[in-house]
């Protein structure tokens, strides 16, 4: 059997990439009108909302797939902002903490509830039972890249 090189998995590639495109596009316009917030920092508040005591700064940056430096930038603004709180590791200069300040928690639990309603009403068009095939067909595709893959998850 041939491969057809635009065959059905350039197709799908182009839906998924199409659909991210479109969701992250819509919401990146709404965090910064409501919010002055960008999404890689909102992004960034949603996952230290699930660690109370914080996360280093590198294990943040694994938990959103981008590198170290661009960690540091939205760190700094969040810092900045009062946001989230830089804390220094003892014995390990190079090491720091990352945590939302209590003004963080509660401007993320804010703007999350928007994000919430901004992704329901997004993706109002799916039932149920279609948003959960959907998932667990995309759990399959990640489990298939995560074989495959030489980045590290």
């Amino acid at each position: 059997m041939l491969h057809d090189p635009v065959g059905t998995e350039n197709a799908l590639w182009d839906s998924l990439s199409t659909c991210y495109s479109l969701i992250a596009a819509e919401l990146r316009l709404r965090l910064r009108q409501h919010y002055a917030m960008t999404l890689p920092r909102y992004e960034a508040m949603a996952v230290l909302s699930r660690y109370e005591d914080g996360l280093p700064m590198g294990e943040l940056s694994r938990c959103l797939m981008v590198s170290n430096g661009n960690i540091t930038g939205i760190t700094d603004r969040l810092v900045a902002d009062g946001l989230v709180s830089r804390l220094s590791v003892p014995n390990d200069r190079r090491t720091h903490f990352i945590k939302l300040t209590r003004k963080g928690r509660d401007s993320f639990n804010r703007i999350s509830d928007s994000y919430n309603s901004w992704l329901e009403e997004l993706l109002d068009g799916i039932s149920a039972k279609q948003s959960k095939d959907l998932e667990r067909l995309l759990q399959v595709v990640r489990t298939s890249v995560n074989k495959r893959s030489l980045v590290e998850p």
